[in-house]
């Protein structure tokens, strides 16, 4: 991803802009209201823009996934010993046999849909720890059959910026 003037990261809790403006050579995060905006010189480099954005996607999964992993784990009478986030480039999501759940913090930019997929995904390798069709039927159930549908829109996504 090139991050730019006019760049913007839709969060599932937050918007991230980018302005480049005159400064002292630094970047400088702006909050106003539901956004986050990302000021930086016109010489500053993708990398440090991408870092820019990466703390504030932290900050927000680490708000926002522990809640929600909770609030889906105990709708469906499910519960796992830890959870991590991450920030991972090649997956969204794993489920250990100790029952550990790592999240991706880029969770965060998908719609809520389809992280609220990718939670359940991990949550049912807490009985399932294969992708047998009994792993199969069970996320189908969580998703109102719509698991390949919802699969295939977390297609359209990477999980690094």
């Amino acid at each position: 991803i090139e991050l730019k003037e006019g760049s913007v990261i839709k969060l599932i809790t937050k918007t991230i802009y980018f302005r480049e403006e005159r400064s002292n050579g630094e970047i400088n995060v702006i909050t106003q209201g539901d956004s986050k905006i990302v000021c930086y010189p016109a010489d500053c480099p993708n990398d440090k823009l991408k870092e820019a954005a990466t703390v504030i996607i932290r900050k927000e999964a680490h708000r926002y996934l522990p809640v929600r992993l909770q609030e889906l784990a105990h709708t469906y009478s499910l519960s796992y010993n830890r959870l991590s986030l991450r920030n991972n480039i090649s997956n969204w999501g794993s489920c250990s046999q100790k029952k550990n759940i790592n999240l991706n913090i880029h969770l965060m930019r998908l719609p809520l849909e389809i992280c609220d997929y990718v939670i359940k995904h991990e949550l049912c390798h807490l009985i399932h720890p294969n992708h047998k069709q009994q792993f199969h039927q069970m996320l189908n159930k969580m998703c109102d059959n719509r698991e390949k549908e919802l699969k295939n829109k977390l297609r359209q996504y990477t999980p690094a910026l």
